[in-house]
Protein backbone atom coordinates (compact mmCIF):
# COMPACT_ATOMS: atom_id res chain seq x y z
CA UNK A 1 0.00 0.00 0.00
CA UNK A 2 1.29 3.03 -0.82
CA UNK A 3 2.27 6.58 1.75
CA UNK A 4 -1.13 8.22 0.48
CA UNK A 5 -2.97 5.48 0.45
CA UNK A 6 -2.16 4.33 3.90
CA UNK A 7 -2.89 8.02 4.76
CA UNK A 8 -5.91 8.53 3.76
CA UNK A 9 -7.21 4.83 4.89
CA UNK A 10 -5.75 5.77 8.21
CA UNK A 11 -8.01 9.37 7.50
CA UNK A 12 -11.45 7.43 6.86
CA UNK A 13 -10.76 5.10 9.58
CA UNK A 14 -10.06 8.12 12.43
CA UNK A 15 -12.90 9.85 10.92
CA UNK A 16 -15.61 6.60 11.14
CA UNK A 17 -14.02 6.35 15.02
CA UNK A 18 -14.11 9.33 16.00
CA UNK A 19 -18.08 9.91 15.00
CA UNK A 20 -19.00 6.49 16.68
CA UNK A 21 -17.18 7.47 20.05
CA UNK A 22 -18.87 10.83 19.88
CA UNK A 23 -22.21 9.08 19.17
CA UNK A 24 -22.05 6.41 21.57
CA UNK A 25 -20.20 9.00 24.45
CA UNK A 26 -17.79 5.64 25.31
CA UNK A 27 -14.67 8.05 25.43
CA UNK A 28 -15.05 10.28 27.88
CA UNK A 29 -14.34 14.28 27.36
CA UNK A 30 -10.93 14.25 28.67
CA UNK A 31 -9.65 11.41 26.43
CA UNK A 32 -11.27 14.21 23.54
CA UNK A 33 -9.05 16.89 24.82
CA UNK A 34 -5.83 14.26 24.81
CA UNK A 35 -6.56 12.84 21.37
CA UNK A 36 -6.62 16.77 20.18
CA UNK A 37 -2.93 16.68 21.60
CA UNK A 38 -1.82 13.63 19.52
CA UNK A 39 0.42 14.62 16.58
CA UNK A 40 -0.48 11.77 14.30
CA UNK A 41 -3.06 10.04 12.34
CA UNK A 42 -2.09 6.51 13.59
CA UNK A 43 -1.63 7.47 17.43
CA UNK A 44 -5.40 9.35 17.09
CA UNK A 45 -6.80 6.20 15.97
CA UNK A 46 -5.12 3.57 17.99
CA UNK A 47 -6.38 5.95 20.42
CA UNK A 48 -9.84 6.54 19.53
CA UNK A 49 -10.16 2.63 18.74
CA UNK A 50 -9.10 1.82 22.33
CA UNK A 51 -11.19 4.07 24.13
CA UNK A 52 -14.34 2.10 22.37
CA UNK A 53 -12.77 -0.56 22.77
CA UNK A 54 -10.56 -1.94 24.89
CA UNK A 55 -8.82 -4.24 25.99
CA UNK A 56 -6.85 -5.11 22.90
CA UNK A 57 -3.73 -7.30 21.89
CA UNK A 58 -1.61 -6.32 19.31
CA UNK A 59 -3.26 -8.43 16.80
CA UNK A 60 -6.08 -7.57 17.10
CA UNK A 61 -5.24 -3.88 17.05
CA UNK A 62 -3.26 -4.68 13.84
CA UNK A 63 -5.95 -6.82 12.17
CA UNK A 64 -9.07 -4.21 12.84
CA UNK A 65 -7.11 -1.46 11.92
CA UNK A 66 -5.30 -2.70 9.27
CA UNK A 67 -2.05 -1.35 9.99
CA UNK A 68 1.82 -2.25 9.44
CA UNK A 69 3.31 -4.17 12.19
CA UNK A 70 6.17 -1.49 12.13
CA UNK A 71 3.83 1.57 12.75
CA UNK A 72 1.48 0.19 15.16
CA UNK A 73 4.44 -0.79 17.04
CA UNK A 74 5.93 2.43 16.89
CA UNK A 75 2.48 4.07 17.71
CA UNK A 76 2.02 2.28 20.89
CA UNK A 77 5.42 2.95 22.06
CA UNK A 78 4.29 6.36 21.56
CA UNK A 79 0.99 6.54 23.25
CA UNK A 80 2.64 4.37 26.09
CA UNK A 81 5.29 6.81 26.75
CA UNK A 82 3.08 9.64 26.76
CA UNK A 83 1.54 7.64 29.88
CA UNK A 84 -1.66 7.46 27.52
CA UNK A 85 -1.91 3.70 27.09
CA UNK A 86 -1.11 0.70 29.77
CA UNK A 87 0.23 -2.79 28.56
CA UNK A 88 -0.95 -5.71 30.96
CA UNK A 89 0.71 -8.43 32.29
CA UNK A 90 -1.60 -10.89 29.27
CA UNK A 91 -0.32 -7.96 26.53
CA UNK A 92 -3.27 -6.46 26.46
CA UNK A 93 -3.51 -2.79 25.39
CA UNK A 94 -5.77 -0.23 27.78
CA UNK A 95 -6.29 3.16 28.10
CA UNK A 96 -4.93 4.85 31.24
CA UNK A 97 -7.59 7.04 32.27
CA UNK A 98 -5.38 7.90 35.61
CA UNK A 99 -3.85 10.01 32.61
CA UNK A 100 -6.14 11.71 31.34
CA UNK A 101 -6.69 13.72 34.42
CA UNK A 102 -3.77 15.38 34.55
Amino acid sequence: MSSIAEEESLEQALTFLAEETVKFSLCPRKALKRLAELSTHSEKLVFLFLCISQPQTFTGIRRTLKMDKATLSRTLKKLHHRGLITIGTDFLYWINFKALDS
